[in-house]
């Protein structure tokens, strides 16, 4: 007898050690309504689970390996808090404050990832976040080789604290569904900046021998091995390289550095091919036509009057990414380095001493040392200037930039961040197969420069995740690139249009939707801060195609909620003149350039050579031709890394930008 209790004992302990629910239930999560509730975990092998929530329990069997799964009914939305309750034998786990409504993955990189916090207007925004049934999840970046079963994170209320951190896209995005549709709504982020589509994709979809992913998959073979000991081998390489990167930079920032004493001179004359044009603010990388991180020289410039000598003044400038020693005339009045944290972020504000500002030319010289990223000068033109007695002198707009030293890039902080498979692996696999409404996702410039692996890379992805979740083809809606770098004054090929294009053919997968956002980008900032145009369209899919959203087109007469811009459909050549068809006119065609002339496109007679193209809307139809081309055969519309275009509909969104010619 004595030996059967031990027996028993021992069984009911072990039953109680290896319950356990999927990472991903936690307290204060939400469920999808109107669908199955798949709930799964881990038990003993052939032991029975029991799973309730609200109503009668669902019981399964443990599988050999101890897996388990069951699908709970569907349910309408539950405003007040449940209890998911799952038991074998005498263990017991609970998940508390469980609420059902809609629930959302938002992925991709850097744009996606981008903090509330930091967006336009991000702190009032965050301020007044105090949403107590819509809950939040993040995913901790990790990468693997293997598929991860461990969650280090939580659901959360949205509070300001927590909106502050959260992706501002998926927050905007949610916090719109959750005043409109009056339900709860969860959000999971799962997204890390400078990502590729193929690190996010299983890598058994893209072993499928489809050439295009052909080098993607030798990448990974040449990356990956599945030894433990290499593996680790190799993390602690990349834990050496970073700190042997972080010495680098050290070393930089050890002493000012010498400019040379005849860039103080305004009349000096930098040599083309050594100095860049460049903006302030904007991209110093971009600028100099280099992805780099090092340290760049930086020059201006500039005129102060009689009166502005007078004084004390100080320069001011907005957030230099990341570090920089600054002169004026010759003498060094400031600097930022690796004692603030936040250099990145903080605007510069350097006193400059009564006599050193001298009336007519003066000349500003920067080093700037740049760390990871991108190297920016950040703010407004508002930010740059100089404030003197007499009032300010401004200092944005056309400065000249030098690389010093080039250092290649940054050694990812991320293990195999950019290896096809490896955040599919660690941040994507633990969540399948929670139920989801649908994915947002924003991503695509780290793709940009293989526009056409593209082509067939995204939809195998969107494809991949659905075929994994097996729900169906959920709505899966996602960003188009926006416009980012400085304007060109003539049709140009661009590698932003090109992968523009592929997203846009990407559409004819079903149940997808594009946000297009060629007018709420930055030229100066890959990260353009305005992320509430980007979740409101994005927001205006889900609306119309998911929720039933309406408008009234006349009387008591409805149509659906129009969610995009005019996207092209058909070509027709006539004469001299390109006649152009479109869908989601919507309340009609219109021309938003306030100068009058319809902008953004091009022609070409032999489907090379592109030119400025006149164009006029007519009814539901553009009409395009240009002088010297009688005999147009292809036309591009808003062909550019950040063109300057004018066609939206009459419900206020742009015109997706696409290329086409005769067949």
């Amino acid at each position: 007898m004595k030996t059967l209790l031990l027996f028993l004992l021992a069984l009911t302990v072990s039953v109680r050690a290896e319950l356990k629910l999927a990472p991903v239930f936690s307290d204060h999560l939400v469920l999808q309504r109107h669908q199955p509730i798949p709930v799964w975990g881990n038990a003993a092998a052939g032991a029975t689970v029991s799973v309730t929530l609200g109503g009668q329990p669902v019981t399964t069997v443990a599988d050999r390996d101890g897996h388990w799964r069951v699908n709970l009914p569907a349910s309408p939305a539950v405003h007040t808090p449940l209890t998911l309750t799952v038991t074998s034998g005498t263990a017991t786990r609970t998940v508390s404050d469980v609420l059902v409504g809609e629930v959302w993955l938002c992925s991709g990189q850097s744009n996606m990832a981008w903090q509330a916090g930091n967006s336009v207007n991000g702190k009032a925004e965050v301020a007044a976040a105090e949403f107590p049934n819509l809950r939040l999840l993040t995913v901790p970046i990790r990468t693997s080789p293997q598929p991860a079963s461990d969650l280090p994170a939580k659901w959360q209320v949205c509070t300001p604290e927590t909106a502050r951190t959260f992706t501002a896209v998926g927050f905007f995005f949610g916090r719109e569904l959750y005043q409109k549709l009056g339900v709860p709504v969860g959000l999971i982020n799962a997204s890390v900046g400078g990502t590729p589509a193929e690190s996010w994709t299983r890598l058994g979809a893209l072993q499928n021998g489809e050439p295009e992913f052909a080098e993607l998959l030798h990448t990974r073979a040449l990356s990956l091995d599945d030894s433990p000991e290499k593996l680790a081998a190799t993390k602690a390489q990349l834990a050496a390289d970073r700190a042997a990167w972080a010495k680098k930079i050290t070393a930089l920032l050890a002493a000012p550095g010498a400019p040379d004493p005849r860039w103080f001179d305004p009349a000096y004359v930098p040599a083309p091919r050594e100095w860049y044009n460049c903006a302030v603010p904007g991209s110093i990388e971009s600028a100099a036509g280099a992805r780099l991180d090092g340290s760049f020289w930086l020059r201006k410039v500039f005129d102060a009057p009689a009166a502005a000598a007078d004084g004390d003044a100080t320069l001011r400038l907005g957030a230099i990414d990341d570090y920089d020693f600054t002169w004026l005339n010759g003498q060094l009045i400031g600097s930022t380095g690796e004692a603030n944290p936040d250099a990145y972020k903080t605007p510069r504000a350097y006193p400059i001493p009564a006599g050193l500002l001298r009336p007519g030319k003066n000349v500003i010289v920067s080093r700037v040392v740049d760390r990871h990223g991108d190297c920016i000068i950040r703010g407004e033109d508002a930010d740059q200037f100089i404030a003197t007695v007499s009032g300010s002198i401004p200092l944005a707009g056309a400065w000249q930039t030098k690389i010093e030293h080039n250092l290649g890039l940054e050694p990812a902080e991320t293990y195999f961040s950019g290896i096809a498979g490896t955040l599919y692996d660690g941040m994507i696999a633990l969540l399948v197969p929670y139920g989801l409404r649908g994915v947002i996702w924003y991503q695509g410039e780290s793709n940009s420069d293989r526009a056409g692996q593209y082509q067939k890379l995204f939809p195998r992805l969107i494809t991949n995740w659905r075929e994994d979740w097996g729900q169906g083809d959920f709505p899966f809606y996602f960003v188009q690139l926006a416009n980012f770098s400085p304007r060109q004054d003539f049709p140009t090929e661009s590698r932003w249009a090109e992968l523009r294009e592929a997203q846009l053919m990407t559409l004819s997968l079903p149940n997808t939707g594009m946000a297009v956002i060629i007018d709420a980008g930055d030229a100066r900032d890959i990260h353009p801060r305005d992320k509430q145009t980007v979740a409101h369209r994005l927001a205006l899919i889900a609306l119309s195609r998911d929720y039933g959203f309406t408008e009234k087109k006349f009387l008591w007469f409805k149509q659906p909620l129009e969610y995009s811009g005019p996207i092209f459909r058909q070509m027709t050549v006539s004469g001299d003149k390109i006649i152009l068809e479109f869908d989601h006119i919507g309340k009609g065609l219109v021309n938003k350039n306030p100068a009058g002339g319809l902008q953004g496109f091009a022609v070409s007679a032999d489907g090379q050579t592109f030119v400025w193209a006149d164009a006029t809307i007519r009814g539901d139809r553009v009409i395009v031709s240009a002088d010297g081309v009688p005999h147009p055969v292809a036309v591009r519309y808003a062909w550019a890394d950040n063109p300057a275009a004018s066609l939206y509909n009459a419900d206020g969104l742009p015109a997706s930008p696409f290329q086409a010619r005769e067949p």
